[in-house]
């Protein structure tokens, strides 16, 4: 848990360092401004819960290389409710900006089990660790396609992995 604590800081203060310097090299494409507002759509598995998801996400770009992204997600067991609800923050990185990363918080609301006893339907809090593949930014693509990889750590003892995929679309 303080790895992740850790990791997420550093990505945080190395945040703003890349913004500034990718700031100029937006302002410089012509026809190219800020990055849009998208709305997306997304399925997945999680490992942990061992079902299915659906869910959707909203984008909200705060610097050429920085989102903020709130996002829920519904889980489809056979025995209760599982749905976890998201709000990260991702960066860009690298030269056509396909790859991104970032860390946030959820609330979760699934069955625990602890001490080989399952507790049915619990809700926890949660610290999110997401990295991910999208189309660049710069492209004027409507629809932009994007995979995930998100890992949830609601204590020491108990980590959700899932792999999500889905498109957003630009408003």
């Amino acid at each position: 848990m303080r790895t992740a604590v850790v990791l997420g800081a550093l990505l945080l203060l190395t945040a703003q360092a890349l913004d500034a310097q990718r700031a100029r090299v937006w302002a410089g494409r012509r026809g190219v401004g800020r990055p849009a507002v998208e709305l997306g759509i997304r399925t997945g598995y999680d490992f942990d819960v061992d079902a299915v998801l659906v869910g959707a996400q909203l984008r909200l770009p705060i610097g050429p290389t920085i989102e903020v992204v709130p996002s829920a997600d519904y889980y489809f067991v056979s025995d209760g409710t599982a749905w976890q609800v998201n709000a990260d923050v991702m960066v860009r990185t690298g030269f056509l900006q396909l790859l991104y990363g970032g860390v946030g918080g959820a609330l979760t609301h699934r069955p625990f089990t602890v001490s080989d006893f399952t507790v049915p339907d619990d809700t926890k809090w949660g610290l999110n660790l997401s990295a991910g593949v999208s189309t660049p930014r710069f492209l004027p693509w409507r629809v932009r396609p994007y995979a995930e990889a998100r890992w949830t750590f609601v204590s020491e003892y108990d980590t959700q992995f899932a792999i999500v995929g889905g498109a957003n679309l630009r408003w």
